[in-house]
Parts: structure tokens; C-alpha cells; sequence
């Protein structure tokens, strides 16, 4: 079956190459499928394809001989190395297929962290590695081996949805990309020059929260931490991290989405899945977490303690609050 090639090379977004496809497969009454060019460097080029069936899939072209062998099956989600005779007579592709309808939009996501990846890469090594990388990101999602959120682990994402969905409304976009939570070891949002952990409590009597290890309160290169503290309470009416995740996206532009969205993979949320519990946030507290702040000091502690887990009080402790009157 005959490919027709669609060449747009003015306009690097995945996303509205996607929908520019999917328009013009609307008004095509063959089966045959449609090729976009989505992306083109000096090292690669990257291929967008789709269908009436809607049987998408990625086509990796790496240019000057080089190429890499990728041959992987997963659950509604196939990788093979092969030549394309309508890419290149010549030399093997990666071409990554999507299986399952039910997951083209995940699909379009994975599409864009490798368009990410692949544009900020310099060197054939650099795109051999982040192709690999954004598949093993990917991974579980495609492979079936999604466990669904605990309620804990949902109102600890709630926060941090929470506060990266306020700083977009003030104009803070940027906040998606120093999202760092999803790393073990860092600070949930880690700026140039400050840094930001979030905490969760349902407690309505007193303000504890829980820190996971000794490093979580110590502040890193000499930068300002701050604490973020929302209290919220489980409800039958509220919101779930799917509201505020869709919140963000209805939000932000399409070069911020890839980014959400692997990182909401990453975290280990289904980001199609609506079956989520719900919550009301109450109250918000800023603290600056400076040498006064109470906490467990890793200078002090003997180099044979780590992994140290211990529940703080916060009630009396100077902060900026905010209240939530109808959320």
C-alpha cells in the first residue's frame, strides 16, 4: 500500500501536526495512510503516521548511515527496525506503532517527549539515548503495568497539581518544567535559585505533615526552600487530580503539554483514567524554611542514620496563609 507523503517543514509542533493529519484524513476515502514530516535536523528525521483506521504510528529516520535497533512488543504498543521503502530504500527506521485506539491520545503524548528529546538533541549518541529514554519512560503505561494511585499517594499529587495549576495562572508557565517530584531525592520544584517542597494534611485540628527523609527539609547549594502546606479534606463534591490535571492542559500551550504529560506518566498517574478520589482544599501556608525552621539537621545526625521518617507540627510557626472559600 502506497504512502502519500504531507511535507510541512515551517511549523514544529507535534501536536497541531497531529490534528493537521487527522483533518485532512477526514476528507480522504482511501485507506491509504498519511506521512508527515515532523520533525528534520542535521541528525534525524522524525515521521508522524496515520489513517482512516487511526493505526498511528512514529517513523525515526536517522540520517548519515547511522542507525539504531529497536525491536520491543508491548501490550497495544509495537517497535520494530526495518527499512520503509517510502522513508529510505536504503537504510532501517525505528517505526513505533500504536495498537490500541482507546490510547492514541497517550500515544500523541509519547510522540511528543520523543519530538522534545530529539530537538534538543546534539549528536547521534544524544538521539540514540533519548529514544531509548523516552521509551522507558513510556514503558509501563504501553506495557499494562499501571497500578492505580493510593489515596495518599492521590492527595500528595493533589498539592502539587495544586500549586503548579496557581502559578500558571500567574503567568509562571515555567513552573511544569522545574517540576521535580517525580525524581526521587529532589525537591518537588526546584528553581534556579529557590526551591519549593509541597505537603499535604486532612488534619482540620492540627497542621502535621509527614517528612519522608532527612534531606526533604535541607536546603541544597545554598538556595531558599520554601514549605507549601494545603489543608484539604476528602468530599464527595470536590476535585480529583484529574480536574487539576485537565485544568493545566486546558491551560497551557502545546510545548508545555508533552512535558505534563510524561511527568504525569512518570508519577505514575493515568491521565485518562477519571476515577479518582476527591478533595476540597481549605487552607494554604508559605513557610520559609530557613535556619530557625524546626527539622531534623543531617549534619547532626550520625552518618549510620538515613532514611529518616518523623511527623512535624507547624501550628504557631510564622507563614503566609491563604484560605479556600469554595473549593
Amino acid at each position: 500500500m502506497k504512502m502519500r507523503m504531507v511535507i510541512q517543514m515551517n511549523n514544529y509542533d507535534i501536536y497541531k501536526a497531529w490534528e493537521e493529519l487527522e483533518n485532512k484524513i477526514e476528507n480522504l476515502s482511501s485507506l491509504a495512510p498519511l506521512v508527515y514530516l515532523a520533525f528534520d535536523n542535521s541528525n534525524v528525521r522524525l515521521y508522524i503516521q496515520n489513517s482512516i483506521e487511526q493505526n498511528a504510528s512514529l517513523i525515526i529516520a536517522l540520517k548519515n548511515g547511522q542507525e539504531l535497533n529497536v525491536d520491543m512488543d508491548l501490550i497495544g504498543f509495537n517497535i520494530e527496525t526495518r527499512v520503509e521503502p517510502n522513508i529510505d530504500n536504503s537504510q532501517k527506521c525505528i517505526i513505533i506503532s500504536n495498537n490500541d485506539k482507546n490510547q492514541l491520545n497517550i500515544f500523541k503524548a509519547f510522540s511528543a517527549s520523543l519530538f522534545d528529546r530529539l530537538e534538543n538533541s546534539n549528536n547521534v549518541e544524544d538521539i540514540k539515548e533519548n529514544i531509548l529514554g523516552v521509551i522507558d519512560e513510556y514503558k509501563n503505561y504501553f506495557n499494562g503495568n499501571r497500578k492505580m494511585l493510593s489515596s495518599i499517594e492521590q492527595q500528595g499529587l493533589m498539592g502539587e497539581l495544586k500549586y503548579i495549576l496557581e502559578e500558571i495562572e500567574k503567568n509562571n508557565f515555567n513552573v511544569i518544567k522545574y517540576w521535580e517530584g517525580i525524581y526521587k531525592n529532589k525537591h518537588d520544584f526546584v528553581y534556579e535559585n529557590n526551591a519549593v517542597e509541597i505537603k499535604t494534611t486532612k488534619n482540620q485540628s492540627r497542621l502535621d505533615i509527614k517528612i519522608s527523609n532527612e534531606n526533604q527539609l535541607l536546603s541544597m547549594n545554598n538556595e531558599k526552600l520554601n514549605l507549601v502546606v494545603y489543608r484539604l479534606e476528602k468530599v464527595e463534591a470536590g476535585k480529583s487530580i484529574y480536574d487539576l490535571a485537565n485544568e493545566i492542559f486546558s491551560k497551557i500551550d502545546n510545548k508545555y503539554k508533552s512535558i505534563m504529560m510524561s511527568k504525569l506518566v512518570k508519577v505514575g498517574m493515568d491521565p485518562f483514567e477519571t476515577n479518582y478520589d476527591k478533595f476540597r482544599f481549605v487552607e494554604k501556608y508559605i513557610f520559609d524554611v530557613n535556619d530557625e525552621f524546626p527539622k531534623l539537621d543531617k549534619t547532626s545526625l550520625n552518618s549510620r542514620i538515613f532514611d529518616v521518617k518523623y511527623t512535624l507540627n507547624l501550628d504557631g510557626i510564622s507563614s503566609a496563609k491563604e484560605e479556600y472559600s469554595n473549593e
